[in-house]
């Protein structure tokens, strides 16, 4: 019986720190730098007909930190938010992109996108949006 009881509280022990290292663990993840200083102006594409950021040129994007706002077209109060995630010695960061508005502006538009850092000037990938266009999109650091 005692060591029933003993093994119940070292199996809970055992549990307890996982859990603590688990949450130390995500919240480092959380924040974490940017695996390249994504600070700057970005020309963006996205291969999706009758886009205005179709035609190389017709967006651009300046991002600071995990953010970025357009400066082509203006006056589109669209918001980035950036996340990147990279595997020490392996492959290259992976960089998710949320397009919202910025806020206090009604949300009128919404699209995600993935991709990959393919070197620090450029980043490749999918883009989809809330109505179910797909296509790809390529960021280039002026």
């Amino acid at each position: 019986m005692l060591l029933r009881k003993f093994l119940a509280v070292s199996a809970m022990t055992v549990l307890a720190s996982s859990i603590v290292f688990a949450q130390d663990a995500s919240e480092s993840i959380a924040t974490a730098p940017l695996p390249a200083n994504l600070d700057g102006t970005w020309n963006y594409t996205v291969n999706l007909p009758g886009s205005t950021c179709s035609i190389q040129g017709g967006c651009t994007i300046k991002i600071t930190g995990n953010a970025g706002k357009y400066i082509l077209p203006i006056g589109n109060n669209s918001l980035f938010l950036i996340d990147a995630y990279s595997t020490p010695n392996r492959g290259k960061p992976v960089i998710t992109i949320i397009q919202t508005a910025q806020p206090g502006t009604p949300i009128t538009y919404n699209s995600a996108l993935v991709g990959r850092l393919d070197d620090p000037q450029t980043i490749t990938g999918s883009f989809i949006d809330v109505d179910n266009n797909r296509a790809t999109f390529r960021l280039e650091k002026q």
